[in-house]
């Protein structure tokens, strides 16, 4: 039976983010040195989709209004920041292996993101906003919420995995029946729960359909693609067994032409080797 409307948002508001026990790790080890460069912390939280957006999060509920990680972590201040990181949930067993997946995917997408604006800018209108931190920012969060399904909606997440696998159905659309609630609404949900800003927000809840994201288009079209890049050449969760069309608005917006993409996945696979994926 698909979930109440209520049950989602209570979820959402109570559950904690998912994160890699060594990232926290990571973060105590570091930011216990004293007088740690900001640098080192937004590189550790720069591989972790929960901890980056529970940070940039934080900052604008108080009233800092910022789309990138830097300026963030600089407004909270290092202690909160750790005490930010220690709210979240330390996945261990299956779940880790899987939330690694995920984390290994977003890590791609976040540096494919700022290879693709820089090959397509100028057939796009991207605002001065999306510098190479912002576009990182943008694709490293993307999917956060599929994430967060699969650890805190658990038995609505394995039976839609068992139909995926028992018919020819993709992930995200058996997870809409399951939840009762498309992951874009999910996400667009998550996003104000999270207090993330208008852009990420966008990028969250409309990068599955781009010509949705209005202002934030052309970036979701970049992410987009990104995504269906990193699915085409191994990366993602493995449950989801389908590889996700290129959106033909963002196909068309992009001008994506077919004789480019094979040099586009010989690069995603050159970034996934320096990124040591």
């Amino acid at each position: 039976m698909p979930l109440s409307p209520a049950t989602i948002a209570a979820r959402l508001l109570s559950a904690s983010m998912p994160t890699l026990p060594s990232t926290l790790a990571q973060l105590e080890r570091v930011i216990a040195i004293g007088d740690t460069p900001p640098r080192i912390v937004i590189d550790i939280l720069g591989t972790d989709p929960a901890l980056t957006a529970l940070v940039i999060g934080q900052a604008n509920a108080a009233g800092c209004a910022t789309h990138r990680l830097s300026e963030a972590v600089v407004h909270n201040g290092l202690g909160t920041v750790l005490t930010t990181a220690r709210c979240a949930l330390p996945v261990t067993g299956a779940e880790q292996a899987l939330i690694k997946a995920f984390w290994a995917q977003a890590y791609l997408v976040s540096h494919l993101v700022v290879v693709l604006a820089a090959v397509y800018r100028h057939r796009l209108r991207l605002a001065e906003l999306w510098d190479e931190e912002a576009l990182r920012v943008a694709g490293l969060i993307h999917d956060l919420v599929a994430a967060f399904v699969a650890i805190h909606f658990p038995e609505a997440h394995a039976r839609a995995v068992a139909r995926c696998r028992s018919a020819e159905l993709a992930l995200p659309e058996a997870l809409a029946e399951e939840l009762g609630m498309p992951l874009p609404e999910l996400a667009q949900r998550a996003a104000q729960t999270w207090s993330l800003p208008e852009p990420l927000a966008a990028v969250l809840g409309r990068w599955r359909e781009p010509s949705s994201g209005g202002p934030y288009a052309d970036i979701c079209a970049l992410v987009q693609v990104a995504h269906v890049l990193t699915r085409a050449i191994g990366f993602g969760p493995s449950c989801d067994r389908f590889v996700p069309a290129f959106d033909d608005w963002a196909v068309a917006r992009l001008e994506l032409r077919l004789g480019e993409l094979q040099a586009l996945v010989d690069r995603a696979f050159a970034i996934a080797d320096d990124l040591a994926l």
